[in-house]
């Protein structure tokens, strides 16, 4: 069986789940927790926001294509697909996510780190069953933090800029829309440069990837912004800490 063979089987595989949730459109939210990150922030950054106006507006139609469509897509592709499925997918998309981590870590001079995902890589790739399985745990240990080319350069220094909602991706800076272009040269299957040449394949990848991811950025979207008196402040702070942090660890 061929590789292209098996990349279409994997494609229509996870496309009868997301066709399964969509039944469930429209039902009750499932998420209650009341914390967004583990760690605690000591200190309100200052952040440049010249384009408030226009990246409220922007936050509104997010939020809306977040509650209305997401929520419930996000929903009914977790009731319908059973632990090990959904928790496999995962793994596999994250797994293909390898070469961002490893040249973001190298960037920042972590050697070990990058030793570290190289192992994870190589033991989930093959015992791991093509990363489907995250075989590594049994093997090294816990994971070293998710690192990404938004998070190099605010190691070296770059401002993050000012802040700006896009569409339907949510908040960010200059710094990591800038980071966002090294991430997709680096990415296996995202163009410039990838392995995957029907164009088709990888529209479809790239719309399973994001569903199945739908359920943690639900999670993390409701817990930040459904108690808030300004959900807009709330996520630009949210996030902005968020990524202060994940550039200090």
């Amino acid at each position: 069986m061929n590789r292209r063979l098996i990349w279409r089987m994997l494609i229509v595989c996870q496309s009868i789940g997301l066709l399964a949730a969509f039944p469930l459109l429209g039902q009750e939210d499932f998420l209650d927790e009341s914390d967004l990150f583990d760690e605690e922030f000591e200190s309100e950054p200052t952040i440049s926001d010249p384009l408030e106006g226009l990246n409220r507006s922007i936050f509104k139609f997010n939020d809306f294509v977040y509650l209305k469509l997401l929520g419930p897509l996000a929903k009914g592709y977790h009731d319908l697909t059973p632990d090990p499925i959904e928790n496999g997918f995962s793994n596999f998309f994250d797994n293909l996510k390898y070469p961002i981590r490893f040249t973001s870590n190298l960037l920042q001079g972590k050697v070990k780190e990058a030793i570290h995902e190289t192992g994870n890589f190589l033991v989930n790739s093959t015992v791991g069953f093509a990363g489907f399985h995250k075989a590594s745990d049994d093997f090294f240990g816990p994971d070293p933090p998710v690192e990404d080319f938004g998070q190099v350069l605010g190691s070296w220094g770059v401002g993050e800029g000012f802040y700006f909602v896009i569409p339907f991706l949510g908040p960010s800076n200059g710094r990591d829309l800038l980071g966002r272009f090294w991430d997709r040269a680096a990415h296996p299957v995202l163009e410039p440069w990838t392995f995957v040449d029907d164009s088709t394949d990888r529209t479809i990848y790239g719309v399973v990837d994001f569903v199945t991811d739908s359920p943690e950025l639900m999670y993390r979207y409701q817990l930040l912004t459904e108690a808030a008196i300004d959900p807009y402040e709330a996520m630009k702070h949210g996030f902005t800490q968020y990524r202060l942090q994940q550039i200090k660890e």
